[in-house]
């Protein structure tokens, strides 16, 4: 058996099983036609009950968020920087989420870096 899951797509995925538990939701940035977004999602989904994979803020229905008070936020390894930054103003001017003055953790997403002086990084 050889092992073809790349290091990003490793990562995330053990990511999302770290962060799963400990929230009410998870949002998933990432194309549908992504295998990795998709898996992200129901990884997230099979832990915390609630994950949803959106690509654009368009596609966010704002209902989710009724009752919930912690959202994990990820995305997929092919997600460009330009999306998860929209995704995470959107989400800001949606419903609060503020990424930047959180106690959000970093798992090694480098489109993340505006963020890193201001988000606690793992270790």
């Amino acid at each position: 058996i050889v092992n073809t899951i790349c290091d990003a797509t490793d990562t995330r995925q053990a990511a999302i099983h770290e962060l799963a538990p400990n929230v009410d939701l998870v949002l998933v940035i990432g194309s549908q036609s992504s295998g990795n977004s998709q898996r992200l999602r129901d990884i997230a989904e099979s832990i915390c009950g609630k994950a949803y994979l959106v690509d654009h803020p368009t596609q966010i229905d704002w209902g989710w968020f009724e009752g919930v008070e912690k959202v994990g936020i990820t995305a997929g390894a092919s997600t460009p920087s330009f999306a998860i930054e929209g995704m995470l103003k959107a989400l800001q001017a949606g419903v609060g989420i503020d990424v930047a003055n959180s106690d959000a953790k970093l798992f090694e997403y480098k489109s993340f870096a505006p963020y890193k002086k201001n988000v606690q990084q793992t270790a």
